[in-house]
């Protein structure tokens, strides 16, 4: 992983930066209890008054009814479609403040891409006109608010194990290789760092520990954590493929 992630924190020759856009994009990716909000809290904490980064949420820490709509689509309230436009709503929301346009950093909890690939991949409810129309609008939203598709050749792709790095060491790598060469304007490309846990007990473990009632009632021992964590590293091969 050093390696590869090394080799993403390249910068530019100082005479080329106006070559490439002025806002750049990490993208912290992965299953559940992988360290994504650890690492993005931490981050928040240490950047509060940096004016150019701005931080966007997913879903179920951007809206206080997050996790009730979550239930819902677990319990069979709503549709996962109803769902998933719910989610592209969230990000949009945060997409109209100033501060999101004027950012020279922005740090996601996922790619808002991850709505269909990841989580209406294995979905048989979803007809073909809801899929379409769920990827119509995240096209529509990356391309009107310039936000790189994963497709892009400019997104690089590594990924992490966080339990075979400490969550302090990956968050000054971060800090130190990506976000502040980003915010010099030395920094060559997009990134998106996949997080995961190598140790699926361990991983079963911090779920129990942060004890979210939904992830509770669908996950009761660490082999149902499989399926969403190679959904993940399917995604990630299939785009590191294409980019690379």
């Amino acid at each position: 992983m050093d390696d590869s992630f090394v080799e993403c924190t390249s910068v530019l020759p100082s005479n080329d930066y106006k070559l490439y856009p002025f806002t750049r994009h990490v993208f912290l990716s992965g299953g559940l209890a992988v360290g994504k909000t650890t690492i993005l809290n931490y981050i928040r904490s240490v950047c509060f008054n940096v004016d150019d980064i701005f931080f966007v949420q997913e879903y179920i820490d951007y809206d206080v009814e997050g996790e009730k709509r979550l239930e819902s689509l677990h319990n069979g309230l709503i549709k996962n479609y109803q769902f998933q436009k719910y989610v592209l709503q969230c990000y949009k929301k945060q997409f109209k403040r100033n501060e999101f346009k004027n950012a020279r950093v922005v740090i996601w909890e996922r790619h808002l891409g991850e709505a269909l690939s990841i989580f209406c991949e294995n979905d048989d409810s979803l007809t073909d006109e809801e899929r379409k129309d769920i990827k119509n609008e995240i096209d529509y939203l990356c391309e009107i608010y310039d936000i790189p598709g994963l497709n892009n050749i400019n997104v690089k792709f590594v990924r992490i194990d966080t339990t075979s790095i400490e969550i302090e060491r990956i968050i000054q790598m971060l800090l130190n290789g990506v976000i502040y060469p980003m915010l010099m304007k030395n920094y060559r490309h997009d990134l998106f760092v996949l997080l995961y846990c190598g140790d699926l007990k361990e991983q079963f473990r911090r779920v129990q520990k942060r004890g979210r009632n939904i992830e509770l009632s669908l996950y009761k021992k660490d082999d149902d954590l499989f399926k969403i964590n190679d959904t993940y590293f399917k995604f990630y091969l299939k785009h590191d493929k294409i980019i690379n």
